[in-house]
């Protein structure tokens, strides 16, 4: 078995608590409220799209920056 397997169950138990109270939080937003959400999303995206370009940003997953 990996140790990933060897994790108690409470950090699983832990991460659907927590999704389930995001999913919470963005019902309760507005229609206005989640598009200015998604917004900056959006926003925050392309500096990371842009910094990785630049190679101020490593690749997920690779060691080095991004060529």
């Amino acid at each position: 078995m990996s140790e990933q397997h060897n994790e108690p169950c409470s950090d699983v138990a832990s991460w659907d608590v927590s999704r389930r109270e995001q999913l919470r939080r963005w019902q309760r937003l507005t229609l206005r409220e989640r598009f200015e959400t998604l917004d900056q999303l959006r926003v925050t995206a392309a500096l990371l799209q842009r910094a990785r370009e630049e190679g101020k940003l490593k690749e997920p997953g690779k060691p080095g920056a991004s060529e």
